[in-house]
């Protein structure tokens, strides 16, 4: 009887606007499953985590979280923890927890950029004692400052081994805009990037900076060494002078590779990466070190895995 009253009810009401298309229809009354969507989104953290897993895609809880992120945004409002208002993130962190612990399918970049990005924001404020510096440039800016400085010395070295090849006098490289002051800048810009980066065994393997700077280092001790004194030599004293800060930055490094087993076998070291690092935290014998500390979570590809190991750090 009520479905019948309905089908009529819906009839009607085609008729009456004058036999309206069912897409405009469409267009003026949500679909049951966006209405179903928005009251998941805002009661989600009333919801038991296996009822999520068992009843939502990975995209339609991706859109319960933009929903939910979208209905706790504040009106006309600055500052908070995203910069706009917020004063606390769109979704608690045990409700988190216990979604991504129980269904992992449901991780995704989505919840990773509206909901834990926050969580590190609010727990772990900028220019607090309890912020890590390992916090301060995501994983990509650090792949791009490593990149940057591997092509700075790259091309550093093209070009002196190129007027080396050409007997191009240093005159005719400067005439080119290519000055022993530019280039001695360049290196220490490269040089102090570097350095205030925080490698590990993972982005060495990904940026491929490490063999850069292993050849700089190896080319530059030749030209130390007096075999060479042609008409770049200033460019050489430019290169020879900046060892003094790239050797022990490559055995820095070097000593990164070989607790991760990249170039030095040794025992009784875990070899962290970005897919074992957090399966390894919670079984870590002996002293944690800082350095395993920071290359756990400089491994960590998501701001959750990043959250976890910072918060057992400090705990």
């Amino acid at each position: 009887m009520s479905r019948t009253l309905i089908q009529n009810a819906s009839s009607e009401n085609v008729s009456d606007s004058g036999g309206a298309s069912s897409e405009s229809i469409s267009q003026e009354a949500p679909s049951l499953q966006k209405l179903c969507i928005l009251e998941i989104a805002r009661y989600v953290e009333r919801f038991p985590p296996d009822a999520i897993g068992d009843y939502l895609t990975p995209e339609h809880w991706d859109e319960v979280v933009r929903c939910k992120h979208a209905q706790t945004q504040p009106i006309k409002a600055s500052g908070g923890i995203d910069g706009v208002g917020r004063k606390n993130p769109a979704i608690s962190l045990d409700t988190m927890n216990n979604v991504e612990n129980k269904c992992p399918g449901l991780v995704s970049k989505v919840s990773d950029l509206l909901i834990w990005k926050d969580l590190v924001e609010c727990n772990f404020r900028k220019g607090t004692h309890k912020r890590p510096e390992i916090l301060s440039k995501p994983r990509p800016v650090i792949l791009r400052i490593l990149k940057d400085a591997k092509d700075s010395l790259t091309e550093f070295m093209v070009t002196f081994e190129r007027g080396c090849n050409s007997q191009h006098s240093l005159s005719d490289i400067e005439d080119d805009g290519v000055t022993p002051n530019k280039w001695h800048q360049q290196l220490s810009k490269s040089y102090v990037s570097l350095a205030a980066a925080h490698i590990t065994v993972d982005l060495l393997k990904e940026s491929g900076i490490g063999k850069i700077i292993k050849t700089f280092t190896k080319k530059g001790e030749k030209i130390d060494s007096g075999s060479y004194d042609g008409p770049l030599s200033a460019m050489g004293s430019i290169w020879t002078s900046s060892l003094k800060r790239f050797t022990p930055l490559l055995e820095k490094w070097m000593n990164i590779a070989a607790r991760g087993g990249v170039e030095i076998k040794q025992s009784n070291k875990i070899s962290r990466s970005s897919s074992s690092s957090m399966s390894s935290i919670g079984v870590i014998s002996g002293k944690y070190t800082q350095e395993d500390y920071e290359e756990d979570v400089g491994a960590c590809a998501r701001l959750s895995h990043a959250y976890i190991i910072v918060n057992l750090n400090l705990k």
